[in-house]
């Protein structure tokens, strides 16, 4: 016998799907859009003040008039009832929050569990689950949840909340011990609690804390680096530390951890696909090899721009420049890249209360949207959205300029 909520679900599954391949949210800075494959509006603009795309193109939107989340379809159709303070899709079933409790429900926000959680988290096929107050002194016993709802306890005592789950790890506290380390997602420790301070894992790689000092452990907690160094950063390409004033950089490749770079006296950090380097005369920025491939006064600082490009910010403005070029272009108040639309958001800061206006550039330079709007975001692959006082606006981008699509009156 089919049971009668399976229809229904498999529905609001196609619905869900389908909206992922057809629905894109824009934040304008509290009016959320949603927006269908040719910039066309699905929702009133400012009907909502948030809209989120989760697993398989769940959308979940918080509503401007009274806070609480609904989820949408693919055509922007409220599909809750009423409204909740979270809704999150995982492992085919919906988390769900509402006076300050959770509960795990099915797709059709049907509940599993009563609502009896103070936290419920995806871990894998199942669920991380506490039923005590998680800010309190007092240890947490955790639960995992299967996708029924059922609930199992483990002997776990953690007293601080497990973060979300990266590469099959999630990083977490011992009551018993007062250390860090991470759980699997049977609530095991698959990194036994070691470590006084860790982080979440990047492509594998964590950096973790002892007495001796900070390391980088890989998913098993094998030392990748000795933890000899007082700073470490681990990115998606390097890994940059300190260790008695020098400085290194260690490109991250097939070959494992390459120390490419040694600086005394300096400070640094990770910059998209380089590393800024910075002493008391210069700023450098080094490529992945140990390669200077800028230098800029002390003064500035550098940011991380689209591809081969960085942000850089001095006592004239912020600009980017490109590396393979060393062209330079930009000098606004302020510059954010928006990697979806391989644009950067510019901005001029105007006389108070007026506050920042905002256009937009492309990769090369050229000015895509004029600077006079109150918020600018990227609205999917080629589509840029902007907002003023009276309406918000889809624009087409193409060889460096804009077409309007469409003009969208804000809600009252």
């Amino acid at each position: 016998m089919i049971p009668k909520r399976l229809p229904v679900l498999l529905a609001l599954l196609c619905l869900w799907l389908a909206g992922a391949m057809a629905a894109t949210p824009v934040d304008l800075d509290g009016c959320a859009l949603l927006l269908d494959e040719d910039g066309l509006p699905l929702v009133q603009a400012g009907e909502y003040s948030e809209i989120l795309m989760g697993p398989e193109g769940f959308l979940t939107a918080r509503r401007a008039s009274d806070g609480k989340w609904t989820a949408l379809d693919e055509s922007g159709i409220a599909q809750a009832e009423e409204g909740y303070d979270l809704i999150r899709a995982a492992g085919g079933r919906l988390i769900l929050k509402k006076g300050g409790l959770y509960t795990l429900a099915e797709m059709d926000f049907t509940p599993l569990t009563p609502w009896e959680y103070s936290l419920i988290l995806p871990a894998g096929e199942g669920f991380f689950a506490f039923r005590t107050n998680l800010f309190d002194d007092r240890a947490d016993i955790l639960y995992i949840l299967d996708r029924d709802g059922e609930a199992r306890p483990t002997s776990r005592r953690l007293a601080y909340v497990p973060e979300e789950m990266a590469f099959g790890r999630s990083k977490a506290m011992s009551a018993d011990s007062g250390l860090y380390g991470y759980l699997n997602e049977r609530g095991e420790w698959a990194v036994a609690p070691a470590f006084s301070a860790c982080s979440a894992f990047t492509d594998g790689v964590a950096a973790a804390r002892v007495k001796s000092g900070i390391g980088a452990i890989d998913e098993s907690g094998a030392w990748l680096l000795s933890p000899l160094y007082s700073t470490m950063t681990v990115g998606e390409n390097a890994i940059l530390c300190r260790e008695n004033e020098t400085l290194y950089l260690y490109r991250r490749d097939d070959e494992g951890l390459i120390m490419v770079l040694q600086y005394e006296d300096a400070h640094g950090a990770l910059c998209g696909e380089f590393a800024a380097v910075y002493t008391e005369e210069y700023a450098y920025l080094y490529d992945l090899y140990g390669t200077v491939a800028a230098t800029f006064s002390a003064e500035t600082l550098l940011l991380p721009g689209l591809g081969g490009q960085v942000i850089a910010a001095d006592e004239n403005g912020m600009y980017v420049y490109d590396v393979a070029s060393r062209r330079v272009f930009g000098f606004y108040d302020d510059l954010r890249p928006m990697p979806d639309a391989g644009a950067y958001r510019a901005a001029w800061l105007g006389e108070a209360p007026a506050g920042y206006s905002f256009g937009a550039l492309g990769a090369d330079g050229s000015e895509i949207l004029p600077i006079r709007y109150s918020c600018v975001a990227a609205a999917g692959e080629n589509l840029l959205a902007a907002k003023d006082e009276g309406a918000a606006y889809v624009f087409k981008t193409g060889e460096g300029k804009a077409e309007l699509l469409h003009e969208i009156p804000l809600s009252e």
